[in-house]
């Protein structure tokens, strides 16, 4: 089943996959906390705030915001849906 991307759905589907396949993956050796704010998104008309967290070897994505991230990026849902999603 397809979820829409950043949507609640999307984001239960994506730890459920990262929970699955956890013990499988390479240990990730940049060390980055970042938070990321995504505009225009088509069903909802609030932002939508996520991070991402590799501090500890492995990358932890969720809704939210980190305390001292190392950045922040605003983006639209279409841009932040082609970098995810389609890798472009």
């Amino acid at each position: 089943m397809a979820h829409e991307f950043l949507s609640d759905d999307w984001m239960d589907a994506v730890k459920a996959i990262r929970d699955k396949y956890a013990d499988t993956g390479a240990e990730i050796s940049y060390k980055i906390r970042m938070n990321q704010v995504i505009t225009d998104a088509p069903f909802t008309d609030d932002e939508i705030r996520v991070y991402m967290d590799t501090t500890d070897g492995t990358m932890r994505m969720d809704k939210g915001q980190l305390d001292d991230a190392d950045l922040t990026i605003t983006t639209d849902w279409e841009t932040a849906r082609k970098l995810f999603v389609d890798q472009d």
